[in-house]
């Protein structure tokens, strides 16, 4: 039996209708939302109506992704063919949408969320959500058939759906609100651009429901596909940090592996110059005294092969390089402790003034600095920040953890909650960026040359991202679960080293 996404709900491509998303019951003469708007238009109350209604649509989804992505989960766990596929599942270098244990939920919410964007929306929307669905059902059959190019095409159509998917939602939700300023002020006018908003993006589940109930209640339609997308975005997310793991993990066995043979060639070499009474252990660290440091063993250094005297005259040119390299951290180090501090000022700030209301007014950010000098310092802080952001500098993040820090800076106009996480992660990566240059120092202290040491960081910001999985560009979350660098590379010789 192939084991698929598909046929979970009555649908094309396992997708499932409104008649999925709750169980079966006998039609009234008129339905709900016929009684809920006749009721409301009674009373006066459409906004009662539409609340009810919001309610109800919450309800419906809910039992239909929590149905689907049941079915889903057990589906994959009854699947003869996962066993006999796993020795090859760990050889892949890219399985992310393939179930295991630990991804059967987090793709059961994507496929269900993908099914019921395309449903919100519509038109071709519901055709882009199909072919991801689709796509999802081909990866896994192509994995199943030991496919790697099956695997790839049905994902780079995946990827290229979602993002579609993505665009027409940001692009909905942005040209209604734009829309809905004009409502308020010429309701013909507003009416118009709403219904032209909605027929450029296909968007013919909105369009119904605008022209039913109001562009209220559409623009609520909107919105909750806002939230549903962002929803769907941290289960990709949450994919990609345990791919991201899974291939961490292969990758830690063979470079124990590696890094063994390696240790043992050093310590032949140890041993070698002692007996030839060589009196430079340049290029043949003490592995126990790079261990008590924290840092790894430079595996390729310039000492190598070379005498006594040779090995001198390449310290003095490794010392030389590293003087330089120290003079710049130095600068970027108090760059990074200034930021602290002043992050530790604003932290301060906040719990005496709030933030968030009158600076969102036009000029408000001007009246309340002129009137509260707390206001003027936390304005002139954040300036800074914007100003000088050493972030951008090298050690403190990895490639992808920068461009979703880039943007955050603390401002009178963001909510006080918000300011105060933006603080706590900053605080977190100038800590960072100080602990990289520290690093860098006791590597040469340990093995008298920086060759491989950028390297061997890099490898451990990405093997301790200091976002949680899930974290957003809006929403940075710390990792609760990053080590110190000291311990991660201490945990790597030890491995190494047992040969376990």
């Amino acid at each position: 039996m192939t084991t698929t996404l598909g046929k979970l709900g009555s649908g094309t491509f396992g997708a499932f209708s409104s008649q999925d998303l709750a169980p079966k019951k006998a039609e009234p003469t008129k339905s709900l939302d016929e009684q809920l708007v006749e009721s409301a238009t009674a009373k006066g109350g459409l906004e009662k109506a539409q609340t009810e209604q919001q309610a109800k649509t919450s309800a419906e989804m809910a039992a239909g992704e929590k149905g689907l992505s049941e079915t889903y989960a057990k589906s994959m766990a009854e699947d003869p063919t996962r066993a006999l596929v796993g020795q090859k599942t760990q050889e892949r270098a890219d399985m992310k949408f393939v179930p295991t244990q630990e991804t059967v939920q987090d793709l059961g919410t994507l496929f269900t969320i993908t099914n019921l964007l395309g449903f919100m929306i519509g038109g071709k929307s519901k055709g882009n959500a199909q072919a991801a669905m689709s796509a999802m059902n081909g990866m896994l059959e192509g994995h199943q058939k030991g496919r790697a190019d099956v695997y790839k095409k049905e994902k780079d159509i995946f990827d290229e759906n979602i993002k579609t998917l993505d665009k027409t939602i940001d692009s909905l939700y942005k040209k209604m609100q734009d829309d809905l300023q004009l409502y308020s002020t010429n309701r013909d006018a507003g009416m118009a651009a709403l219904r032209d908003t909605v027929a450029q993006h296909n968007a013919t589940f909105i369009k119904d429901a605008m022209e039913k109930y109001g562009p209220a209640y559409a623009y609520d339609k909107v919105k909750s596909l806002v939230e549903m997308r962002d929803k769907q975005r941290i289960a990709q997310a949450n994919l990609d940090e345990k791919e991201r793991t899974r291939v961490s993990r292969e990758e830690d066995k063979i470079r124990d592996r590696e890094l063994r043979v390696q240790l043992a060639q050093i310590a032949r070499e140890a041993k070698q110059s002692k007996q030839q009474g060589q009196e430079s252990i340049l290029g043949s660290p003490d592995i126990n005294d790079v261990y008590k440091m924290g840092v790894p063993v430079a595996i390729q250094n310039p000492y190598r092969g070379l005498n006594d005297k040779l090995k001198g005259q390449a310290f003095t040119s490794e010392l030389r390089k590293a003087e330089t390299e120290f003079q710049g951290n130095a600068a970027a180090t108090n760059k990074a402790r200034n930021t602290i501090n002043d992050m530790t000022e604003a932290e301060d700030i906040l719990k005496r003034i709030p933030t968030g209301g009158l600076a969102r007014l036009p000029f408000g950010g001007d009246v309340q600095t002129a009137f509260s000098s707390d206001a003027a310092r936390f304005d002139s802080i954040a300036k800074n920040q914007a100003r000088n952001a050493y972030v951008k500098g090298e050690g403190a993040l990895s490639d992808t953890e920068r461009k979703m820090f880039e943007k955050s800076s603390i401002s009178l106009s963001n909510p006080t909650a918000t300011n105060q996480q933006i603080i706590g992660v900053t605080k977190e990566v100038a800590k960072r960026a100080v602990e990289h240059n520290e690093y860098l120092e006791r590597y040469f202290g340990a093995n008298k040359t920086l060759m491989g040491a950028e390297e061997s960081w890099n490898r451990y910001l990405n093997n301790n991202q200091l976002f949680a999985p899930g974290s957003t560009e809006k929403n940075l979350k710390l990792n609760p679960d990053r080590m110190p660098y000291t311990q991660y590379f201490q945990d790597e010789i030890r491995r190494a080293a047992s040969g376990q």
